[in-house]
């Protein structure tokens, strides 16, 4: 099998992971169909506010256990000699979670996947961004968007200190080059901003609400 075969595998592998709708699948076994309920999106905050506090949490647990685990199928097909491929994986997975091919591209926002992903290639820089999720939900009195936009915007922050700080060492498992999973975050990131437009168009108009939707 050729390189350009197996990245391409690696790649559809991740992104079919990636697509898993367990906040979906979640919400109808608490019977609730998030994508017409809440907020309307098909993520876990939405299954938080629409299903309750455990079918939210398992479905956030799902949604970032797919990102963690396209990551490490990346690693078990991965064809070259350097991890850096891995970034990949991980990009597919939250491609896959935001347009996903079983909801007709109709998908979550990306965090969860991404947080998912990012715990398997800088554990450290993801417990840093939590604890910043942490703080913008307290502060916010308790809504969601802006913990999670905070978190995301602080990510790459903590990359690059870990990275001064402890040098190739900063992705712990893995032996990823730093621009080039540095320029992987920062698209990310984008994706996830882009799709809380709307939640940032309500949160200037003070109309967000806890979990990602209006307020009425």
């Amino acid at each position: 099998m050729s390189e350009v075969i197996s990245v391409l595998l690696l790649a559809v592998s991740a992104y079919l992971i990636g697509g898993i709708p367990f906040s979906l699948i979640l919400g109808k076994l608490w019977g609730v169909d998030i994508r017409k309920e809440g907020s309307g999106n098909v993520g876990s905050a939405n299954v938080m506010r629409t299903a309750g506090r455990i079918a939210g949490i398992l479905a956030f647990a799902g949604d970032m256990g797919k990102g963690a685990a396209a990551v490490f199928v990346s690693f078990l097909l991965n064809p070259f000699q350097t991890d850096t491929i891995l970034l990949v994986g991980a990009y597919a997975s939250v491609i896959g979670h935001i347009y996903p091919v079983y909801l007709k591209g109709k998908g979550g926002k990306g965090v969860a996947t991404g947080a998912g992903a990012m715990l398997m290639l800088s554990p450290a820089a993801l417990a840093s961004a939590a604890a910043v999720y942490i703080i913008g939900f307290y502060v916010s009195r308790r809504i969601s968007s802006v913990g999670s936009l905070a978190a995301a915007v602080s990510f790459p922050l903590f990359l690059t200190l870990y990275y001064v700080l402890l040098g190739e060492a900063y992705s712990v498992f893995f032996d990823i080059n730093y621009l080039w999973f540095l320029m992987t975050v920062l698209a990310l990131i984008t994706l996830i901003i882009v799709k809380h437009i709307p939640n940032i168009a309500r949160l200037l108009r003070g109309d967000e609400n806890r979990f990602g939707g209006d307020r009425h």
